[in-house]
């Protein structure tokens, strides 16, 4: 592109319509060649795995070490996730489940309570409608927390403002993709990606003005290259693993972007347009 540019300066090409100025506006508005992507591109370094951790004040552990966590099953366009909030720090999670199974439901419930304490936090309650009552009865003692149980007819009022909050925000994602087909696979990253995002601001009502749940929870900044380069749903080209340079294949993928990796060197998940298979 330089050269190209420094080629129009020089006026080797006469009467060219074409300016160094048009050419950056170009690149603003369609980024890099795709072609050139897929012809030229070579195999990048691996990021520095750093973990920027950031001090969250004492106080805020010690006056919510344990919590009340909130739970519901939530369907999205067909599809079933367990969701959960605390009432102390605000926090929120969802875990998908392939169909409203006792065991899948366990299963995911134990991924929602490992996250506070690796994060050094106690559940002490969960309040749950009284659906969940025959799910969840045979492993109250197993987990060692005290369950609560609405009355008949009732919901958890923490947990159903959460639910209209996840089901509306993906909605308006939904109809924001230039796609006329939505594989299932994306709507299950939509979710993710949206719980995800609310984590990042300061939870209204929360234990803290300035500290988000995320930050408290993860312990850890919101990195512009990790988390909010490239939106949800995007048209992207990822880098193939086993490019062979003998031959006329791509070295780059066509993909659509699902969202980021939780890991210290900031991966991403993809999803393949070639295969409809995600890729990490």
């Amino acid at each position: 592109m330089e050269a190209f540019k420094a080629l129009l300066r020089m006026n080797i090409i006469k009467n060219c319509p074409v300016t160094p100025e048009h050419v950056d506006r170009a690149n603003d508005i369609y980024g890099l060649p795709i072609a050139a992507l897929k012809g030229k591109a070579t195999r990048s370094k691996p990021p520095i795995m750093s973990k920027d951790i950031i001090e969250i004040p004492e106080e805020i552990y010690l006056k919510n070490y344990k919590l009340h966590l909130c739970i519901d099953i939530v369907y999205i366009n067909g599809m079933t996730f367990l969701v959960s909030i605390d009432r102390e720090i605000r926090f929120r999670l969802i875990v998908h489940l392939k169909k409203r199974a006792k065991s899948l439901l366990y299963e995911g419930l134990d991924k929602i309570i490992r996250v506070y304490n690796n994060a050094g936090f106690r559940i002490k309650v969960i309040l749950a409608d009284n659906e969940f009552r025959p799910l969840l009865e045979d492993v109250e003692d197993n987990m060692g927390i005290q369950f609560n149980y609405t009355n008949a007819d009732e919901h958890e009022p923490y947990i159903e403002r959460n639910n209209q909050t996840i089901k509306e925000r993906c909605r308006t994602v939904y109809h924001d993709l230039p796609y006329n087909n939505v594989p299932k696979i994306l709507i299950k990253h939509m979710a993710i990606d949206q719980v995800r995002k609310c984590n990042f601001y300061p939870a209204k009502g929360g234990v803290s003005s300035y500290y988000s749940p995320r930050m408290i929870i993860k312990q850890t900044n919101i990195d512009y290259d990790k988390h909010c380069k490239y939106g949800f749903g995007s048209y992207v080209q990822f880098e193939d693993n086993n490019p062979n340079i003998n031959s006329m294949k791509p070295r780059t993928i066509d993909a659509t972007y699902l969202g980021p990796m939780e890991n210290y060197q900031g991966g991403h998940f993809v999803f393949n347009i070639n295969t409809w298979k995600p890729i990490r």
